[in-house]
């Protein structure tokens, strides 16, 4: 089955060979304007330029890779390390210069010390990662590679209250993220070689309302807690999805309209904590709400909650005793997922439609989950200098 050193496979079907070099510069300029006592604006703005150079050189399997008498080197298909080779293709040259520019303004007005109200707008503006240039990895895509900043615009408006036990936070907030670019990844038919259509760009749109207060109910004894309300949409949103090996029948599906992927209605966050002298302790209760799987909404992954507890001492003025507990209730909290299938079927989660997956839960058929880290204990010694 392996070689002489144990190896199980050597490359597989070939490995596409990327390289680039990235040049970067930006200017920004920041200011903090007292306009009268009560009213104060604050704004920055942020220019940048970020230059892309490079090529992909995508792997090109051998075709008899697929073929259970092929015997690789050796002509042995029972030594499968070498069952499965293939060649660097001819280079996909990019160069591409990207100019962004961001700013952001917010003005807040004082009315007494007890409260305060403010307003913030935001223009955020990235340029793609390499991820977008190395994706073009077949001579279509690299011929259309049109790389497109990554924008977000956000507007919030908020209320400060500060009574004497008492402090309220209150945000409304919109915001839109366009241009957010969607690297799938398929295989050629011969089942080995691995390709990435052109990449499609989304937007996502999403309104909510954030909450913090602080409550100190005694001298030694205070609660904090932040929420978050939200509902977020796929404003416009398409996928490829990639039906038979092979580029020929890709189709793209219109998901416009559906629930935005891993964005929970509601987040909460509860601590309550409790001071006296020189001992500190508290416990802080986490939720995550349920999440759309993907945006072709297949199905959800289910909210949960999540407990940490801790506790210290202060044995002098610069040594610290803490104790803490990360999930104590060892909480399977699932955080991410990919399909079942092969390697890069798991990976395109964007093309897993609902009835795929009605289909996978009919046949009892297994998919992989991440989920947040089990229980864990930690005792921590602190010394100040």
């Amino acid at each position: 089955m392996t070689n002489s050193n144990g190896i199980g496979g050597i490359g597989g079907g070939g490995l596409t060979v990327n390289n680039a070099t990235q040049n970067q510069a930006a200017l920004f300029f920041g200011h903090n304007w007292q306009i009268t006592e009560k009213l104060n604006l604050d704004y920055g703005v942020r220019y940048e330029s970020m230059h892309q150079k490079g090529s992909v050189r995508p792997n090109v399997a051998n075709p008899q890779s697929s073929n259970p008498a092929y015997g690789g080197t050796d002509g042995d298909p029972l030594t499968v390390y070498d069952n499965a080779d293939g060649a660097a293709g001819a280079p996909l040259p990019f160069n591409k210069t990207i100019h962004t520019f961001s700013y952001s303004a917010g003005l807040n007005y004082t009315i007494n010390n007890q409260f305060s109200i403010y307003g913030r707008y935001s223009e955020g503006n990235k340029a793609p990662d390499l991820g977008v240039y190395f994706g073009a990895n077949t001579a279509f895509a690299n011929s259309t590679l049109n790389p497109q900043a990554q924008k977000i615009d956000q507007a919030e408006m908020g209320v400060k209250i500060r009574e004497k036990n008492l402090t309220l936070f209150v945000t409304p907030f919109y915001s839109v993220l366009s241009h957010v670019p969607n690297v799938q990844t398929f295989t050629l038919a011969d089942g080995v070689t691995s390709y990435s259509p052109p990449v499609l760009y989304e937007k996502v749109r999403t309104y909510g309302l954030e909450l913090e207060a602080n409550f100190n109910i005694t001298q030694n004894f205070s609660v904090k807690g932040v929420g978050t309300l939200q509902n977020s949409k796929a404003a416009n949103y398409r996928v490829w999805i990639a039906n038979q090996p092979g580029a020929q029948d890709d189709a793209i599906m219109d998901y416009s309209g559906n629930r935005a992927d891993n964005s929970p209605r509601l987040m909460l966050n509860v601590t309550p904590s409790y001071n006296v002298g020189k001992f500190f302790s508290f416990i802080t209760w986490s939720y995550l709400g349920a999440r759309e799987a993907n945006v072709a909404n297949a199905f959800q992954l289910p909210g949960f909650s999540q407990f940490n507890l801790g506790a210290g001492y202060d044995l002098t003025k610069k040594l610290q005793l803490s104790a803490n507990i990360n999930n104590l209730l060892n909480k399977y909290g699932v955080m991410s997922w990919s399909r079942p299938g092969t390697f890069l079927t798991s990976l395109d989660r964007e093309g897993y439609t609902k009835s795929m997956y009605e289909a996978d839960a009919k046949a009892n058929t297994p998919y992989a989950t991440i989920a947040i880290p089990p229980r864990a204990y930690f005792l921590t010694l602190t010394y100040k200098f």
